[in-house]
């Protein structure tokens, strides 16, 4: 939130339907409260978040931001 605030930014969530994907031993709660508590915290401190569609975004963070920062696609995927 604090970087967000001083560059004057929103954040960006990956919208994603099921994180378990059918296995016992993983459960949901813990993604969905992390995402209660960081939207919960952003609308306090009026930083703006928006829900985008994961689906290609380590593609596209590999070509416009891997190299010139030299980062993995996967860090570049979030920028």
């Amino acid at each position: 939130m604090d970087y967000a605030k001083y560059w004057d930014r929103g954040l960006n969530i990956g919208r994603l339907s099921d994180v378990a994907r059918g296995k016992s031993n993983q459960h949901e709660f813990t993604h969905k409260k992390f995402l209660e508590t960081v939207k919960r915290r952003a609308e306090k401190e009026g930083v703006k978040i928006r829900e985008v569609n994961p689906a290609y975004t380590s593609v596209i963070g590999k070509w416009k931001y891997s190299s010139p920062h030299h980062i993995t696609p996967h860090q570049a995927s979030a920028l």
